[in-house]
């Protein structure tokens, strides 16, 4: 072990390269984890960050950022899809500078950590969960094997075991390092009622989600664990008045269930009504936690559109994934809930599964049929992907080695788990799509609706053009 020998370090977030293969358009979020990291950092080193997801790099450029920069430590990031990329920078880095230490975090490395530590990787550590804090005293550690070892979210060659760390005080964090993450690189491609050209600044007012659906995994999620942990309203309502003050317009809620607590939503948004924050904002909702109270209290305080994930119109198929344990009608709920929003001017998207475990050719009919009842603003359709670190896969694929090509938008490499053919399974998503996005009753009313939207946001139209160009 070695000192840290200068102060620099470099945060890189790999590329995605199978987006360059999906039709599918997607949203561009930045890594709110390396945001904090660099808040907690930058007053002692001198910091770097290079994210692939905003910038086609190459890993010839990736290498000579790297050499030129010259960091004693680099902390990567990088998806299931990227890991076979992140071994060879690493290795790469090693063959001209063997003193640099190479960190590995978020959520792939957090669930497999096992696959980027063995006995000839050139990763050194891997620090799991929510770990802002943890890389701090790693860093300070290096000279000191046996501090390592107490690090609990730690696991390298010495110490092959770590708990996934949570922070239990979200308050004792700074506010990320917005300054990195420029409105010119991040955007949603949500449509929205909006007149402006927009600028998005990204925040995270809670962690953790208390349901248990079988296919969340943490690899897909921006927080860990179940058990809820809030900001206090004051906090976020502080960091949306700062956001403004840099020039940003509107906010994107990365909660993975922003309304998981009725007390924290309705006091969160009576705080931005109080505090005249005056920001458009979006979130995930879930169709359990949602009345009529809190969408109209949501609605006052900002909210211009809320993500919904239906999963399906079939309640057998709800029962399957553990989607919720109320005893209701999943689709007579879905009904009020979006017949709710269209009273308030509150724009819903609504996202499903397909080829999810057990489904029929009769569960994926009810799916479609819902969706032209609610007649959401708009959906996405995901495949049912049975990720490491979910129930799913615990329980479907314990014994396979995960295929790292898979992914809920890629029709080409799926597990299908449904009793619905492979082949027409592959087409279904094109399928939906087709018939909600081609109807021209939906075309003639969105178009009236958005069109000031997609002169001032043109990169927005252009996502969804090219997708619908490829259905």
């Amino acid at each position: 072990m070695i000192s840290v020998i200068n102060n620099k370090i470099m945060f890189v977030r790999l590329a995605f390269p199978q987006e360059k293969k999906y039709s599918h358009p997607y949203t561009r979020t930045p890594p709110l984890q390396i945001g904090y990291m660099i808040s907690l950092l930058k007053k002692e080193y001198d910091i770097r960050f290079l994210d692939g997801r905003v910038t086609n790099y190459s890993l010839k450029f990736l290498l000579k950022s790297t050499r030129d920069f010259n960091p004693s430590v680099v902390v990567m990031s990088f998806t299931p899809e990227e890991r076979d990329s992140a071994l060879a920078y690493a290795r790469k880095i090693k063959e001209f500078s063997p003193y640099i230490k190479i960190i590995c975090i978020g959520p792939y490395a957090s669930v497999l950590p096992q696959t980027l530590i063995f006995q000839e990787s050139p990763i050194d550590f891997v620090l799991l969960g929510e770990c802002e804090l943890d890389l701090i005293d790693l860093i300070k550690s290096l000279d000191s094997p046996e501090r390592l070892k107490r690090i609990r979210s730690l696991y390298f060659k010495e110490k092959n075991h770590a708990e996934i760390a949570l922070i239990e005080d979200l308050d004792s964090l700074p506010m990320p390092a917005h300054s990195f993450f420029s409105p010119r690189y991040y955007f949603s491609i949500y449509p929205l009622p909006l007149n402006l050209k927009l600028k998005w600044g990204y925040i995270l007012s809670s962690r953790g989600c208390p349901y248990q659906c079988i296919f969340c995994s943490p690899t897909i999620r921006t927080s860990y664990g179940s058990k809820m942990r809030f900001r206090s309203p004051k906090s976020v309502v502080e960091e949306m008045l700062y956001l403004r003050s840099l020039g940003i317009n509107i906010i994107s809620f990365e909660d993975d269930n922003f309304t998981a607590s009725k007390q924290h939503t309705l006091e969160l948004c009576r705080e931005m009504i109080n505090k005249k924050v005056n920001l458009p904002w979006i979130a995930h909702g879930r169709i359990t936690d949602l009345s009529k109270e809190i969408m109209s209290v949501m609605k006052k305080a900002g909210c211009v559109l809320l993500k919904i994930g239906i999963e399906s119109g079939s309640n057998r198929i709800i029962n399957i994934l553990s989607k919720t344990e109320e005893r209701i009608n999943w689709n007579k709920k879905t009904c009020e809930v979006f017949e709710q929003g269209k009273k308030i001017n509150l724009s819903l998207h609504a996202m499903f599964i397909i080829g999810n475990p057990q489904e029929t050719e009769e569960d994926l009919s009810l799916t479609i049929n819902l969706i032209k009842q609610i007649k959401p603003e708009s959906i996405q359709i995901h495949y049912f992907v049975p990720y490491p670190g979910s129930i799913a896969f615990d329980r479907y694929c314990h014994n396979q080695k995960f295929n790292e090509a898979l992914h809920h938008y890629n029709p080409v490499d799926i597990i299908n788990l449904s009793q619905i053919d492979t082949r027409r399974l592959k087409g279904t998503q094109r399928h939906i799509y087709r018939n909600f996005y081609l109807n021209p009753s939906f075309l003639i009313r969105h178009c009236l609706k958005y069109w000031r939207f997609y002169l001032h946001n043109p990169r927005v139209a252009r996502e969804g053009i090219r997708g619908l160009m490829k259905l």
